[in-house]
């Protein structure tokens, strides 16, 4: 994995943080690169750290006993963030410790937005790594050494509250455990101030001060917002670029018309949306969408702009649908309902038939059988559009991302299921024949039943390759010994006869419960 600094580090009142930027661990042969230090006073130095200096577990550590724990579950994975905590430097007694700390942690995380509202997008998951010993390398002097299973070290770079870990060792930890991890977030087990982001990577560090988990928010607004550096320092007094950055939160065009939908409006973070110059480490030449947001000092708010960005990035990773009790794209039976299960948020939800919006279906999670009969028709296409339309999301570029469309074929045959087409043969005023052919889809069949309705005042009365019953108007055909079975696209043929001529046809024609062609 390509581990990269998270741009820039905060300090607390009395304290200071570096976030970390170094090439991947696998090739040492990188030169050094630039890493941000922020004192108590806002001076800013810049440190080299050797890649060969960044913490790796030792192959003759052996492998320390973890287990996973559920912080809290909203969801299938495949559908929701897996955001995974992993603690480092926590021996088996102080398990429960860490168990308190990271509760804390996300509740803490939750009261901010957008995390607030869309908690409900999150599956949030916590790796207990029973440490040999207790603490982490670097606390609270350089000299001391911790033989964690992540390696956790303070003084990475010989920066003091640059907090670094093996990022691969903690992928590997949580990977086996949560497979579909999409973050991790790895806690030290130390009260000193520090942490670090790894934002290609998708890790964060910090530790169990509570301070430091600004550091982890801040970060998540790079690894999950994309979002750009809001503070004016430690670059080029003027920005270096004439391209137009690709964040959306910084621009390079004065009059903020990157985010005109939000100009004027009143921010969380402080004042109104404006155009700020001083971004992204310089302090002319590019500007900022609010006065002071998270992307720019620790605990603040995210701007409206950056909400916005993270709401919409969230969306990238889960849709609003869970599923459907016929998979979107499938055959639904209209004799029985169709439901959606979708994520617990605001959505709404609208319905067409054949392209045409149903507004009594508006906001209905479950279609029954009466609302198909409604339609009038026996076989139709079906839509829903499903939508999240919050407030925090203006910008139509991102809109799409919150929507999500499904579709149906009702009463129409699926590939995968066999069809049935009646045909009539000859009708000589007094009766008729007709022949039906049964053709497997995609799938073999082994057996078939065919049933219909004829007209009152008709009657089938004979049939041949095909037993037959009758119930009033109603005719159920199923197979003989010989031709019950079908291979894929093959088809087999049954015939029947019956009176009085100038027959119009059938009605309700099902194969295998399914409707026919």
């Amino acid at each position: 994995m390509n581990v990269r600094a998270l741009a820039a580090a905060f300090a607390a009142a009395t304290m200071s943080v570096a976030l970390v930027s170094a090439p991947a661990l696998a090739e040492p042969t990188k030169p050094d690169v630039p890493h941000e230090v922020f004192s108590p006073d806002g001076t800013i130095k810049h440190v080299e750290v050797d890649p060969a200096d960044l913490p790796k577990v030792p192959k003759s550590l052996a492998a320390a006993p973890s287990r996973l724990k559920q912080v809290e579950i909203n969801g299938p994975s495949e559908n929701r963030i897996d955001l995974v905590f992993l603690g480092d430097g926590y021996t088996a007694a102080e398990q429960t410790a860490y168990g308190t700390e990271i509760d804390a942690a996300w509740a803490t995380m939750v009261e901010r937005e957008p995390y607030k509202t869309y908690r409900k997008l999150f599956n949030v998951w916590r790796v207990e790594i029973d440490s040999p010993q207790s603490g982490v390398s670097g606390d609270p002097t350089a000299d001391v050494h911790v033989d964690s299973p992540l390696a956790m070290t303070y003084w990475c770079g010989n920066t003091e509250r640059l907090l670094c870990v093996d990022t691969a060792k903690a992928w590997e930890y949580a990977s086996a455990l949560v497979p579909g991890a999409d973050q991790l977030l790895v806690q030290a087990n130390s009260s000193k101030y520090g942490g670090a982001g790894y934002y290609t990577d998708d890790v964060g560090t910090f530790s169990r001060n509570p301070s430091s988990r600004e550091v982890v928010l801040h970060e998540l607004g790079h690894s999950q917002g994309d979002l750009a550096d809001e503070y004016d320092y430690d670059g080029p007094e003027q920005y270096p670029s004439t391209d137009e950055p690709t964040e959306v939160n910084v621009t390079i065009n004065s009059t903020g018309a990157k985010w005109g939908v939000w100009l004027g409006e009143t921010t969380p973070d402080g004042g109104v949306i404006g155009a700020f110059e001083g971004a992204k480490y310089s302090r002319l030449g590019i500007w900022r969408p609010s006065q002071d947001s998270l992307m720019r000092n620790l605990g603040r708010e995210f701007s409206l702009v950056n909400r916005e960005k993270l709401v919409q990035s969230f969306y990238t990773e889960a849709d609003p649908v869970d599923s459907a009790s016929t998979p979107s794209g499938g055959t639904h039976n209209p004799a029985q309902s169709l439901t959606l299960q979708t994520v617990d948020v605001p959505l709404t939800i609208k319905w067409q038939v054949d392209n045409v919006d149903v507004p009594a279906w508006d906001g209905k999670k479950t279609l029954t059988p009466a609302d198909f009969t409604s339609t009038g028709k026996s076989s139709f296409a079906l839509k829903a559009t499903v939508t999240d339309s919050t407030p925090m999301v203006r910008n139509p570029i991102f809109k799409p991302d919150l929507t999500q469309t499904l579709t149906w074929g009702v009463g129409q045959t699926s590939p995968t299921n066999p069809t049935a087409t009646f045909t009539k043969t000859f009708d000589w005023g007094t009766g008729f024949e007709a022949s039906v052919a049964v053709k497997a889809g995609s799938t073999a069949v082994t057996s078939w039943t065919v049933e219909f309705d004829v007209p009152a005042g008709f009657s089938i009365n004979s049939t041949w390759d095909a037993n037959r019953t009758q119930t009033g108007t109603h005719y159920t055909f199923t197979n003989k010994s010989y031709n019950g079975s079908i291979n894929p696209g093959q088809t087999v043929t049954f015939g029947l006869g019956g009176a009085p001529g100038n027959f119009p046809g059938i009605t309700n024609c099902k194969i295998n419960g399914n409707p026919c062609n």
